[in-house]
């Protein structure tokens, strides 16, 4: 599943785009992204865009 999340705003500054972001709201972003073992991407170009890919549970089959 891919969810993107864009606006057309001033962008969010690169130093905020790290590994380890300091801001609040990147924090529970990164920490819920990395819960439900996704991946996340933040692309810069005319506004901000944030990109999220889960990848499809399996469940095991039921009785």
């Amino acid at each position: 599943m891919r969810l993107k999340v864009a606006d057309n705003g001033v962008g969010i500054s690169k130093t905020e785009i790290r590994k380890t972001p300091k801001t609040l709201d990147l924090q529970l972003v990164k920490n819920l992204v990395n819960q439900l073992n996704g991946t996340m991407a933040i692309t810069v170009k005319n506004g901000t865009m944030v990109e999220v890919l889960f990848k499809e549970l399996k469940y095991k089959e039921r009785i």
